[in-house]
């Protein structure tokens, strides 16, 4: 059985075709992707700016080892960077377990 891994990651709207170009380019071709909002952590935050938040793309990537997903997380962090406060995060944790929903075995 494969020591499944999940890679999850937000980052700007902007880089998310080089993100995905970099992924597939590399051979990670199943991944999630959805809209989202937030905000981070940052030095100067007023209250107001939690009223305003900001458009992201949320990535979702499991991979089969520990070494695929921090390579998986490398390679988002390098091509996903501005060197700008907003650049996002990314980050990997163990999944326990994966279940195929059509058979409902594990997977694979």
């Amino acid at each position: 059985m494969a020591d499944y891994h999940k890679v999850e990651a937000v980052i700007r709207n902007e880089k998310l075709e080089e993100v995905k170009f970099m992924l597939m380019k590399n051979g990670f071709l199943g991944m999630t992707v959805t809209k989202a909002e937030g905000i981070g952590e940052k030095k100067g935050i007023y209250k107001e700016d939690f009223e305003r938040l900001l458009p992201r793309a949320r990535l979702e990537i499991i991979v089969t080892s520990e070494p695929q997903a921090v390579y998986v997380r490398d390679l988002i962090a390098e091509s996903a960077k501005t060197g700008n406060l907003g650049d996002g995060i990314v980050y990997y944790y163990k999944i326990n377990d994966v279940t195929q929903i059509r058979t409902g075995k594990p997977y694979p």
